[in-house]
């Protein structure tokens, strides 16, 4: 059990992007269940025996996450936030980038306080003037 939780938790899936979730769900269905398939819109629906009673286990499958939207020409990214992230907790936090060449890790950086000015320094952070610097 903790070797499949450790697979769903380090799977990626945000919205619009579940298909690494749907396929592990699908393998583990598969395991107990006489059915099991992926929809349309990527819901994994398994089905076991054929009594009248039948109960619906319904979970979300996607993660709120970030996608990049620009690459700068000195490697940073900047990114749109998917789902409900509060700007305050973005600074420092670790991230993957999923990429066609494999992941990539990075951190999510801000403008340093020595390059701020005065009033820059008053504002809240807003997640657009944030950036993820990446190392492979």
């Amino acid at each position: 059990m903790d070797i499949l939780l450790k697979r769903i938790i380090e799977a990626a899936g945000i919205p619009g992007y579940e298909s690494e979730i749907a396929k592990i769900m699908h393998a583990e269905f598969k395991k107990t269940c006489d059915q099991v398939q992926i929809d349309n819109f990527g819901n994994v629906i398994a089905k076991k025996g054929k009594g009248k009673i039948k109960i619906m286990l319904a979970a979300h499958m996607d993660e709120i996450g970030l996608m990049v939207k620009h690459i700068t020409k000195e490697g940073f990214l900047y990114f749109i936030k998917l789902g409900g992230i509060d700007d305050r907790i973005l600074p420092a936090q670790r991230v993957i980038v999923k990429a066609k060449k494999g992941d990539c890790l990075g951190i999510i950086g801000t403008k340093p306080p020595h390059l701020q000015k005065e009033e820059e320094k008053k504002k809240p952070l807003k997640y657009e003037d944030m950036f993820q610097g990446n190392r492979r």
